[in-house]
């Protein structure tokens, strides 16, 4: 599916417009579901994905045994899945999406048991199955009402925006903040959301910009915005997602959106230090959603490294360290305890960052690590931290590389509504032509003093390679693991 959007990407430049530990469209097959029965065998629930092994009978008599998978633990808590919800003996018929390539897998998406009752990981009781749709495909009939290229362009639509949508389904009951520049290039307009390539098409006032992101399940979605440069001097318009389906199979609401023009994206503010007190505990915030991306400006090395990326190579598939900027994004809660000479930000329990405050250099006799070397700097209320001696990782489960030579640059903030915000850069021009871009925004969360442990077992990641014959390919791959 991966390869096959950026090629739908490639395509619309000129004639068209998640809580994963790993990415969804690696395994499966968007849009080939399938139902299979048997008997539950075996279950691991350990994250980072709950596993059940299912013992199928086939026709001439003989069985298989299929690899069933679902969420995390934090998410199937939140749809009242629990650990003894499925158990080994359950003789269960189970609906979902299909691995590639005729694997024996499946994305569990309904369970139902002998007695009639049916459950789903991702929304709790079910009481009638939905009808069979794709997910994150971009359909046939979508064509773009613009054509390629720019007409008459209005100049006023070339600059930075934020721009704010009610059309991306993780923001149901809120919005979504997208970082939107429009510009010109060999006498061309081109676009960039979160600093990767958005195809856009201009006629007039008039634009269509596409915008390739991924759910908080990892599912791959092209959606558009359609709209137009106002009397004010604001974009407005429809968010369209062109009948694609969420996760869950129900089709998602197409929404509106506006922009403001911004001249400040990736500034520090010029003002003396003053200091604010960050201390507590934090949740991503509820309905200010951050999305993924899925391309950005590679260099060709960089590009390279995404051809040639498995899935298996995604460190957090097999519980090792994911590195800052994927640590950041992962749905635990973040933790800052402050001091006069440095900040400590745990992610979850165990993922420990020190920003020193201090200016104290790296030292001689320490080595690169999966959250490097963080100083931090008061701009007014703003604080800046920049992190280098990065170990190689990836940035998300797509396969986009970070080098060793790499620097993230982070704006720690809190807006006038009291959510926190943790804007991060990416460079590494090692691989990336452009910094890619991250948002991430955070809640305090008074009532949360203690943060429990999130264990993670690769057991189940070597039992899928076993069962898929490919732990040799797995070893043999060591020197593009980073």
């Amino acid at each position: 599916m991966r390869k096959t959007l950026l090629a739908l990407l490639l395509i619309c430049g000129g004639m068209l417009p998640a809580f994963a530990h790993h990415a969804f469209s690696a395994d499966y097959e968007a849009g080939n579901e399938g139902e299979i029965e048997g008997t539950v065998i075996e279950v691991i629930y350990r994250n980072p994905h709950a596993r059940y092994y299912l013992e199928v009978s086939i026709a001439d008599g003989t069985r298989e045994t299929w690899d069933l998978q679902t969420m995390n633990l934090i998410a199937l808590g939140r749809s009242g899945w629990k650990k003894d919800t499925l158990k080994v003996g359950d003789k269960v018929k189970v609906r979902g999406t299909l691995g590639r390539d005729n694997a024996k897998k499946m994305y569990m998406e309904v369970v139902t048991f002998a007695d009639g009752r049916r459950i789903s990981p991702t929304s709790g009781a079910v009481e009638s199955l939905p009808e069979n749709i794709s997910h994150g495909e971009k359909p046939p009939q979508y064509v773009a009402l613009l054509a390629p290229g720019a007409v008459n362009p209005d100049e006023r639509l070339f600059g930075e925006w934020t721009v704010v949508t009610s059309g991306i389904p993780s923001a149901t009951g809120g919005t979504v903040y997208v970082h939107l520049t429009i510009e010109e290039q060999n006498g061309e307009p081109v676009a960039f959301i979160y600093n990767g390539p958005a195809p856009i098409r201009i006629n007039g006032s008039n634009f269509e910009v596409d915008f390739d992101w991924a759910s908080g399940f990892d599912k791959e979605f092209l959606s558009t915005f359609r709209g137009r440069i106002n009397d004010d001097g604001q974009l407005e318009g429809d968010f369209l997602n062109h009948g694609a389906a969420r996760f869950t199979r129900a089709i998602l609401d197409d929404g509106k959106f506006t922009a403001t023009r911004r001249s400040d994206f990736g500034k520090a503010p010029d003002l003396a230090p003053s200091p604010i007190n960050l201390n507590g505990v934090y949740g991503r915030a509820r309905g200010h959603w951050s999305i993924e991306k899925l391309t950005f400006a590679m260099t060709p090395l960089g590009q390279q490294i995404i051809d040639d990326y498995l899935e298996m190579d995604n460190p957090n598939t097999r519980c090792a360290a994911p590195g800052l900027v994927m640590s950041s994004g992962l749905p635990y809660p973040l933790e800052i305890i402050q001091a006069d000479d440095y900040i400590l930000m745990t992610y979850g329990a165990d993922k420990v960052r020190r920003v020193y405050l201090d200016g104290r250099a790296f030292p001689d006799s320490a080595s690169e690590s999966m959250l490097g070397f963080s100083k931090g700097v008061w701009h007014g209320e703003t604080l800046v931290v920049t992190t280098n001696h990065l170990s190689p990782a990836f940035m998300s489960t797509m396969g986009q590389p970070i080098s060793a030579n790499a620097t993230t640059i982070e704006h720690f903030y809190i807006d006038a509504e009291g959510y926190l915000h943790g804007d991060m850069w990416l460079h590494d021009p090692e691989n990336y032509t452009r910094p890619p871009h991250m948002l991430r925004i955070y809640s305090r969360s008074p009532a949360q003093s203690v943060i429990t442990e999130v264990d993670c077992d690769p057991y189940s990641f070597f039992r899928s390679l076993a069962l898929d014959g490919k732990l040799a390919e797995f070893w043999s791959r060591g020197d593009r693991r980073r």
